[in-house]
């Protein structure tokens, strides 16, 4: 019964793992932080939704589109500004990944 329980709990702990952010990109850099201070309210949106849904320094693209779309259905950024909002995003993001 014991095995059966753990063999069940197995992959929800291996799904939480990977829900954990990198540390490096937890912990920021002095170079990143200074970067998203100086974002438009937009990229800052989507500079925070991608760090925190982010596997890892190779998902940053995939993820800020992905982000940037749910923000837009959402209501939450208008579509007009999205393009320029996530290259913004992206420039402070690749600092972050690079420290």
């Amino acid at each position: 019964m014991t095995r059966l329980l753990a063999a069940a709990a197995l992959p929800l702990g291996l799904a939480l793992w990977t829900q954990i952010p990198s540390p490096a990109l937890a912990a920021g850099s002095p170079a990143a932080d200074s970067c998203a201070k100086g974002l438009s309210s937009d990229s800052k949106l989507i500079y925070d939704a991608t760090v925190k849904n982010m596997k890892g320094p190779s998902t940053i693209r995939d993820t800020v589109i992905a982000q940037t779309k749910a923000l837009v259905t959402e209501g939450k950024i208008p579509e007009a500004n999205a393009r320029p909002a996530a290259e913004a995003a992206g420039t402070c993001l690749r600092l972050l990944a690079q420290s």
